[in-house]
C-alpha cells in the first residue's frame, strides 16, 4: 500500500530561521517535502513488500528550517506493503508525525525512550516475579 497525505502549518515571525524538527514513529517508509521540496527519506519506498525497506526512527528528531512565515504545505508519500501481509500491525497505529521546535522534539524522544524503557523494566519484573512463583 502506497499513499500520499497533506497537510499544512502555520510559521510565525518568530519562528523563521529556527530549528524545527520532524518527530515520526512508524511501519514502513516515508518520503517527507515541505513545500514541494524532499527535506527527508525514512527508508526505501517500494512497490512490493520485496522492493520496499521499512525503516522506524521511532520518534528520534530530524531538523529542518523554514526560512519564510506564513502557511506551508508538508506532503507524506509513504509505503507499507507488510500491512496487507502482517494482522497484527493492520490493528496498530502505522504512521505518526508531529512537527515541533527541536528542543521539544528533543523532550518528546527522550520521554518517549524513558517511557518505553520503564514499561520493558516492568515487562521483565513481571516475568521474573511468574517465574519465581512457579
Amino acid at each position: 500500500m502506497t499513499s500520499i497525505f497533506r497537510s499544512s502549518f502555520q510559521i510565525t515571525k518568530n519562528e523563521v530561521g529556527k530549528s524545527l524538527a520532524l518527530i515520526i514513529k512508524q511501519f514502513g517508509a516515508s518520503e517527507i517535502y515541505i513545500d514541494g521540496k524532499l527535506i527527508q527519506r525514512f527508508g526505501k519506498i517500494g512497490n512490493s513488500v520485496i522492493t520496499e525497506e521499512p525503516f522506524n526512527p521511532n520518534y528520534n528528531p530530524s531538523s529542518f528550517v523554514i526560512d519564510s512565515m506564513g502557511t506551508h504545505i508538508v506532503a507524506i508519500r509513504y509505503s507499507n506493503h507488510q500491512i496487507t501481509t502482517n494482522k497484527l500491525e493492520t490493528e496498530l497505529e502505522t504512521f505518526d508525525l508531529q512537527i515541533a521546535a527541536l528542543d521539544e522534539a528533543d523532550l518528546i524522544y527522550k520521554f518517549s525512550n524513558f517511557k518505553e524503557t520503564v514499561l520493558k523494566a516492568i515487562g521483565i519484573g513481571a516475568f521474573l516475579s511468574l517465574g519465581l512463583m512457579n
